[in-house]
Protein backbone atom coordinates (compact mmCIF):
# COMPACT_ATOMS: atom_id res chain seq x y z
CA UNK A 1 0.00 0.00 0.00
CA UNK A 2 2.91 2.33 0.86
CA UNK A 3 4.47 1.67 -2.62
CA UNK A 4 0.93 2.82 -4.59
CA UNK A 5 0.94 6.02 -2.03
CA UNK A 6 4.48 6.85 -3.25
CA UNK A 7 3.61 6.17 -6.96
CA UNK A 8 0.25 7.84 -6.72
CA UNK A 9 1.95 10.66 -4.88
CA UNK A 10 4.47 11.14 -7.61
CA UNK A 11 1.86 11.65 -10.28
CA UNK A 12 0.13 14.19 -8.55
CA UNK A 13 3.09 16.09 -8.65
CA UNK A 14 3.57 15.56 -11.93
CA UNK A 15 0.05 16.56 -12.60
CA UNK A 16 0.42 19.53 -10.25
CA UNK A 17 2.83 20.80 -13.04
CA UNK A 18 -0.12 20.51 -16.11
CA UNK A 19 -3.07 22.13 -14.60
CA UNK A 20 -4.29 24.60 -11.73
CA UNK A 21 -4.66 23.93 -8.54
CA UNK A 22 -8.45 23.76 -8.55
CA UNK A 23 -8.28 21.42 -10.90
CA UNK A 24 -5.50 19.08 -8.69
CA UNK A 25 -8.26 19.57 -5.67
CA UNK A 26 -11.32 18.60 -7.97
CA UNK A 27 -9.15 15.60 -8.99
CA UNK A 28 -8.24 14.74 -5.63
CA UNK A 29 -11.83 14.98 -4.15
CA UNK A 30 -12.99 12.91 -7.77
CA UNK A 31 -9.95 10.31 -7.05
CA UNK A 32 -11.33 9.86 -3.45
CA UNK A 33 -14.72 9.65 -4.23
CA UNK A 34 -14.12 6.73 -6.64
CA UNK A 35 -11.93 4.93 -4.02
CA UNK A 36 -14.72 5.66 -1.39
CA UNK A 37 -17.08 4.31 -3.26
CA UNK A 38 -15.44 1.65 -4.47
CA UNK A 39 -14.76 0.32 -0.97
CA UNK A 40 -18.23 0.40 0.09
CA UNK A 41 -19.24 -1.33 -3.23
CA UNK A 42 -16.27 -4.22 -1.92
CA UNK A 43 -17.85 -4.23 1.63
CA UNK A 44 -21.43 -4.65 0.65
CA UNK A 45 -20.42 -7.20 -1.89
CA UNK A 46 -18.79 -8.86 1.44
CA UNK A 47 -21.89 -8.54 3.62
CA UNK A 48 -24.20 -10.01 0.56
CA UNK A 49 -21.98 -12.67 0.44
CA UNK A 50 -22.08 -13.33 4.24
CA UNK A 51 -26.52 -13.34 4.01
CA UNK A 52 -26.24 -15.28 0.87
CA UNK A 53 -23.93 -18.00 3.16
CA UNK A 54 -26.37 -18.06 5.67
CA UNK A 55 -29.58 -18.64 3.13
CA UNK A 56 -27.65 -21.82 1.94
CA UNK A 57 -26.09 -19.70 -1.24
CA UNK A 58 -22.30 -19.93 -2.59
CA UNK A 59 -21.59 -16.39 -2.49
CA UNK A 60 -21.78 -13.67 -5.37
CA UNK A 61 -21.15 -16.72 -7.88
CA UNK A 62 -24.87 -17.82 -7.84
CA UNK A 63 -26.31 -14.56 -8.17
CA UNK A 64 -24.71 -14.55 -11.73
CA UNK A 65 -27.33 -16.89 -12.41
CA UNK A 66 -30.32 -14.92 -11.91
CA UNK A 67 -32.80 -16.51 -14.66
CA UNK A 68 -33.29 -13.01 -17.09
CA UNK A 69 -35.50 -13.37 -20.31
CA UNK A 70 -34.48 -10.53 -23.20
CA UNK A 71 -37.32 -8.11 -22.15
CA UNK A 72 -37.45 -8.09 -18.67
CA UNK A 73 -37.22 -5.13 -16.20
CA UNK A 74 -34.50 -5.73 -13.25
CA UNK A 75 -33.10 -3.11 -10.69
CA UNK A 76 -29.82 -2.69 -11.00
CA UNK A 77 -26.69 -0.71 -9.05
CA UNK A 78 -24.69 0.95 -12.09
CA UNK A 79 -22.41 1.79 -9.21
CA UNK A 80 -20.06 5.08 -9.65
CA UNK A 81 -20.16 6.45 -13.20
CA UNK A 82 -17.84 9.05 -14.24
CA UNK A 83 -19.13 12.46 -16.37
CA UNK A 84 -22.58 11.68 -17.88
CA UNK A 85 -22.26 8.06 -17.48
CA UNK A 86 -25.12 6.01 -16.14
CA UNK A 87 -24.63 5.46 -11.74
CA UNK A 88 -26.69 4.65 -8.93
CA UNK A 89 -30.09 2.39 -9.00
CA UNK A 90 -31.83 2.89 -11.63
CA UNK A 91 -34.70 0.23 -13.54
CA UNK A 92 -33.26 -1.53 -16.83
CA UNK A 93 -34.61 -3.87 -19.42
CA UNK A 94 -32.48 -7.10 -20.74
CA UNK A 95 -31.07 -6.84 -24.05
CA UNK A 96 -29.29 -10.49 -24.17
CA UNK A 97 -28.04 -12.54 -22.25
CA UNK A 98 -24.16 -13.59 -22.39
CA UNK A 99 -22.61 -15.94 -19.70
CA UNK A 100 -22.38 -14.27 -16.86
CA UNK A 101 -22.96 -11.12 -18.36
CA UNK A 102 -26.08 -9.06 -19.39
CA UNK A 103 -26.34 -6.16 -21.87
CA UNK A 104 -28.84 -3.82 -20.66
CA UNK A 105 -30.47 -0.70 -21.49
CA UNK A 106 -31.38 1.76 -18.93
CA UNK A 107 -34.69 3.45 -18.43
CA UNK A 108 -35.91 6.71 -16.90
CA UNK A 109 -39.25 8.00 -15.64
CA UNK A 110 -37.80 11.80 -16.31
CA UNK A 111 -37.47 12.80 -19.95
CA UNK A 112 -34.87 16.03 -19.21
CA UNK A 113 -34.53 18.43 -21.61
CA UNK A 114 -30.75 17.60 -23.17
CA UNK A 115 -32.61 14.24 -23.63
CA UNK A 116 -36.08 15.15 -25.03
CA UNK A 117 -34.72 15.63 -29.04
CA UNK A 118 -32.83 12.62 -28.70
CA UNK A 119 -33.28 9.79 -30.95
CA UNK A 120 -31.28 7.66 -28.57
CA UNK A 121 -34.14 8.14 -26.01
CA UNK A 122 -37.09 6.08 -26.64
CA UNK A 123 -40.69 6.29 -24.91
CA UNK A 124 -42.07 3.04 -24.21
CA UNK A 125 -44.77 4.66 -22.44
CA UNK A 126 -46.33 2.28 -19.29
CA UNK A 127 -44.64 -0.62 -18.40
CA UNK A 128 -46.52 -3.37 -17.36
CA UNK A 129 -45.94 -4.62 -13.80
CA UNK A 130 -43.80 -2.50 -12.98
CA UNK A 131 -43.98 -1.46 -8.95
CA UNK A 132 -45.31 1.88 -7.91
CA UNK A 133 -47.96 4.21 -9.90
CA UNK A 134 -48.02 3.70 -13.57
CA UNK A 135 -46.09 6.08 -15.47
CA UNK A 136 -44.17 6.58 -18.63
CA UNK A 137 -40.70 4.99 -19.05
CA UNK A 138 -38.43 6.14 -21.80
CA UNK A 139 -34.85 3.76 -22.89
CA UNK A 140 -31.49 5.22 -22.69
CA UNK A 141 -30.29 3.83 -25.76
CA UNK A 142 -27.33 6.14 -25.78
CA UNK A 143 -26.48 4.70 -21.83
CA UNK A 144 -26.49 0.84 -23.30
CA UNK A 145 -24.33 -0.90 -21.28
CA UNK A 146 -23.02 -4.64 -20.53
CA UNK A 147 -23.07 -5.42 -16.84
CA UNK A 148 -22.74 -9.17 -14.46
CA UNK A 149 -25.69 -10.86 -14.36
CA UNK A 150 -24.83 -10.58 -10.57
CA UNK A 151 -26.40 -6.56 -10.30
CA UNK A 152 -29.84 -7.59 -11.62
CA UNK A 153 -32.51 -7.48 -9.06
CA UNK A 154 -35.88 -8.33 -9.50
CA UNK A 155 -38.12 -5.27 -8.62
CA UNK A 156 -39.82 -5.46 -5.20
CA UNK A 157 -43.62 -4.15 -5.13
CA UNK A 158 -44.83 -2.47 -1.99
CA UNK A 159 -46.33 -6.01 0.07
CA UNK A 160 -42.62 -6.99 -0.32
CA UNK A 161 -43.20 -9.53 -2.90
CA UNK A 162 -40.78 -10.08 -6.41
CA UNK A 163 -42.67 -8.55 -9.70
CA UNK A 164 -41.59 -9.58 -13.20
CA UNK A 165 -42.11 -6.63 -14.90
CA UNK A 166 -41.61 -7.16 -19.31
CA UNK A 167 -41.60 -5.31 -22.51
CA UNK A 168 -44.59 -6.09 -24.67
CA UNK A 169 -43.08 -6.85 -27.86
CA UNK A 170 -43.78 -3.37 -29.84
CA UNK A 171 -42.18 -1.40 -26.63
CA UNK A 172 -38.59 -4.23 -27.73
CA UNK A 173 -38.95 -3.38 -31.28
CA UNK A 174 -39.08 0.55 -30.23
CA UNK A 175 -35.30 -0.15 -28.99
CA UNK A 176 -34.37 -3.01 -31.57
CA UNK A 177 -34.82 -0.21 -34.26
CA UNK A 178 -32.86 2.23 -32.65
CA UNK A 179 -30.09 0.08 -32.06
CA UNK A 180 -30.51 -0.96 -35.59
CA UNK A 181 -29.96 2.61 -36.20
CA UNK A 182 -26.38 2.90 -34.77
CA UNK A 183 -25.42 -0.47 -36.39
CA UNK A 184 -25.33 1.62 -40.01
Amino acid sequence: MKKFARKLKRIILKIKKIISREEVLRLKKWLFDLCDINYKIIKNREKMNEELLKNGCSKIRDLEREIAKRGEVFFVDFGYGVGAEYRYNHYCVVLKLEGKMAIVVPLTSHNSSHNQNSPLVINLGIINKMPGKPKNSYALVNQIRSISRARLKRPIESNGKKCYPKLNGIQLTQIDNVIDLLKK
